[in-house]
């Protein structure tokens, strides 16, 4: 085999590489992907969104994912986190529900077939609305809503 097929081949069996999330660097948006015995480099992993509008969901330590480097080059790639897997099984089943789970055992669900939006926290949190000056907080204790006025109909 000669340098060159051998250094295309090389290219070509780095371009995508499967692995699991090794650590993150939450300051940096860098994680480290491990394949198998080798560990990447600080990469940036993908995000939903990074213009003008921005979400921030950073990878878990063991979580699936995908290292992408173009050209075979790892040092100019990023990581791909969120594949399921036996680790971090899906959250839901059914075609019309959008869902997100947390650690705590929130859950964020929206079923757009019945229109009907669900934001469940544990009893021991809150959830608060603001608009301004304006706040409703919802808690196990009740809710509170305050705003320079307050009319209820």
């Amino acid at each position: 085999m000669t340098y060159a097929t051998a250094e295309h081949d090389r290219r070509l069996a780095t371009l995508i590489q499967a692995g699991t999330i090794e650590a993150v660097d939450l300051p940096n948006a860098r994680c480290r992907l491990r394949v198998g015995e080798w560990v990447s480099a600080w990469m940036p992993w993908h995000t939903q969104s990074a213009g003008a509008v921005r979400h921030w969901r950073p990878p878990t330590v063991g979580e699936q994912a995908l290292l992408f480097s173009p050209s075979g080059e790892a040092a100019s790639g990023f990581i791909i986190p969120g594949f399921y897997s036996t680790q971090g099984e899906q959250n839901d089943n059914r075609a019309e529900i959008t869902a997100q789970d947390w650690p705590d055992g929130a859950r964020q669900e929206y079923d757009h077939a019945a229109s009907h939006y669900l934001l469940d926290v544990p009893a021991v949190g809150s959830i608060t609305l603001r608009c301004g000056p304006s706040t409703i907080r919802l808690s196990a204790d009740g809710i509170d809503i305050n705003g320079p006025i307050v009319n209820i109909n």
